[in-house]
């Protein structure tokens, strides 16, 4: 039904708004970085019809050419992520064509992993998955 409305409303008011309701709760168990969000001015709350429509067709795209994507992968999912269902990164996962990919869950951790309490163990994973590649490149 929302597809549906947020359809014709791209097509008649693309800039028609409403709120994202969007809680910083939902982002990260990390009470500063929640309080920080709900002061950031920047912090967007709404989103448009023409955005809600163009990010879903984005997303269908992304899945169909997901055997065409070839390059390394890393994908990084909250296991309580509360916003975005982990079962379509999955399914990306499984469709990508890249034969060196690497799906990681962690548990408890919700929507921004990078702002997770715990986050020292995410930016770590992504230093060694890093490493291993720069050094396996001779890059060093």
């Amino acid at each position: 039904m929302l597809v549906a409305i947020s359809g014709l409303l791209s097509r008649i008011v693309p800039w028609f708004s409403v709120q994202n309701r969007l809680q910083a709760t939902m982002l990260t168990r990390d009470e500063l970085i929640q309080r920080a969000t709900e002061r950031d001015p920047l912090y967007n709350q709404t989103a448009t019809a023409r955005w809600f429509i163009e990010s879903k067709r984005a997303q269908v795209e992304v899945m169909l050419r997901a055997p065409e994507y070839r390059w390394p992968s890393l994908i990084l999912l909250g296991g309580a992520d509360p916003i975005a269902d982990g079962s379509a990164a999955r399914a990306f996962f499984e469709r990508a064509g890249s034969a060196d990919k690497k799906l990681m869950t962690y548990d408890g951790f919700r929507h921004e992993i990078l702002n997770e309490v715990g986050r020292e163990r995410v930016y770590a994973d992504i230093d060694s998955w890093l490493d291993a590649r720069i050094r396996g490149s001779g890059q060093l």
